[in-house]
C-alpha cells in the first residue's frame, strides 16, 4: 500500500504497489497531510484489495478510500495475483521515501487477520 504524501509524486493519494516498483496501480486522491491521525483498514483478498480510512481531524466516519479495478488482470491467465494467499505466505512490510525532505511515519497499531487454514 502506498500513502503519498510527497508533493514532488503527484497528489496525496492511496494506491498500492507491486514487486518492487512505484506503479501506482488505483491510485485514488486522499488528502491527509496536516489532517490528524487515520485509521486505515487494508482488506487483501483473493481478488481484490479494499482500503477503509476513518478518524482524523474531521472525524471521518469509515470511508473506502481505493478499491482494486486491475488485480485479476496482474494475476497468471484467470488466476488472480493474490490466488495462492491462504496456502503461500504474502510478504509486506513498511517502508517511508521523503524525496531529500524530513518527515514523521507513526504505526500506531497494528493488527494482523488470516483465516483458519
Amino acid at each position: 500500500m502506498e500513502f503519498n504524501t510527497y508533493s514532488g509524486q503527484g497528489p496525496q493519494s492511496v494506491g498500492w504497489d507491486m514487486n518492487g516498483s512505484r506503479s501506482k496501480f488505483d491510485q485514488t486522491a486522499f488528502e491527509m497531510v496536516d489532517k490528524g491521525i487515520f485509521t486505515a483498514e487494508v482488506r487483501v483478498q483473493p481478488t481484490s484489495i479494499t482500503v477503509t480510512i476513518s478518524g482524523g481531524k474531521d472525524n471521518l466516519k469509515p470511508t473506502v478510500a481505493m478499491t482494486t479495478k486491475i488485480i485479476q488482470a496482474l494475476g497468471c491467465g484467470d488466476k488472480p495475483v493474490f490466488q495462492n494467499a491462504t496456502t503461500s505466505p504474502i510478504y509486506f512490510g513498511f517502508t517511508a521515501g521523503t524525496g531529500g525532505l524530513g518527515t514523521i511515519q507513526d504505526i500506531l497499531n497494528l493488527k494482523i487477520v488470516s483465516p483458519a487454514p
